[in-house]
């Protein structure tokens, strides 16, 4: 762990190193984007466990929001760590927002916001921060009390009855972490599953072509717990622009009809790293299940 506050501009702000594994790729050829949110979260707990608010581990806080930018690719290379910066975006009462910088080498790669709030775990109720652990949060914010980085928020618009994709999801029991339910990273991976079954029921084959994930929102609604019962994940297109498109995603129990968690997720084509033009029958499969007009 080390300090940069000269080079970030902020009180005490923290620096963590995580070493990718290669087992982090994917047939890409580099690390995948459910991954960072991992990266965010071994960062996110060091963070908790460096000074007194500690305590929030054992008796309970819980993510209930992400937004994530993904910058530039990450690669796997044996024996360098990525440094993520962590430090203090906004705290209140009961809500509390972490900003993060990954950077591979000297590249910043990734930035991120995590809205976080304590819970006691007895009975379920959100419980205010301790006078101690707002002031150690409150210390490490900006030192011009600006709030972290200007990530504006992807306007959430729910799927509804819409016309959508829908994938059968089966929990297993490794998604779920200490606290008995499932850990807030795999709905991550949850919503690839969807993004990536909606495109191979499409039917097509785009030799060169690779979708890359630009930016992700989630909100977590309820946690769910495992069982061997599917759930699903329901896709539906919210926007479609010329190379781009944003895809509207919910975590769904199929026998309540609660939703889990939500998310959008930008995604651009590319052929060599270069936004392309979609195809027009990827086009016409991305029209099939977009969310109607407004």
């Amino acid at each position: 762990m080390t300090t940069g506050g000269a080079t970030l501009g902020v009180v005490s702000p923290l620096e963590f190193d995580t070493l990718t594994r290669w087992s982090d790729q994917d047939r890409a050829g580099h690390v995948n984007n459910v991954q960072i949110a991992g990266y965010l979260q071994e960062a996110r707990t060091d963070f908790l466990l460096a000074g007194p608010c500690r305590t929030l581990l054992d008796e309970g806080i819980v993510v209930t929001a992400h937004q994530l930018e993904y910058l530039q690719e990450i690669h796997y290379v044996p024996g360098q760590p990525l440094r993520t910066r962590i430090w203090t975006a906004s705290v209140g009462a009961a809500r509390l927002v972490l900003a993060y910088e990954i950077l591979q080498g000297e590249t910043l790669v990734h930035r991120a916001t995590t809205t976080l709030c304590p819970l006691n775990f007895d009975d379920g109720t959100v419980r205010r921060f301790t006078e101690q652990e707002r002031s150690w949060f409150a210390a490490r914010a900006l030192a011009d009390g600006r709030p972290g980085f200007p990530l504006g928020r992807i306007r959430h618009r729910a799927i509804g009855a819409a016309a959508a994709h829908r994938h059968p999801l089966q929990v297993r029991w490794s998604d779920v972490d200490r606290y008995g339910h499932v850990n807030n990273t795999t709905y991550l991976e949850y919503f690839q599953e969807g993004r990536i079954q909606a495109l191979l029921d499409t039917g097509m084959d785009m030799p060169g072509l690779r979708i890359m994930v630009a930016r992700q929102d989630v909100e977590y609604h309820s946690q769910t717990e495992p069982r061997r019962r599917p759930f699903e994940v329901v896709s539906a297109v919210q926007s479609l622009g010329v190379t781009s498109s944003v895809v509207a995603q919910e975590m769904r129990d199929v026998e309540t009809g609660t939703v889990k968690a939500s998310g959008r997720t930008v995604q651009v084509l590319t052929r060599d790293g270069v936004p392309v033009r979609m195809p027009t029958l990827l086009r016409a499969a991305a029209q099939s299940w977009m969310l109607p007009a407004e």
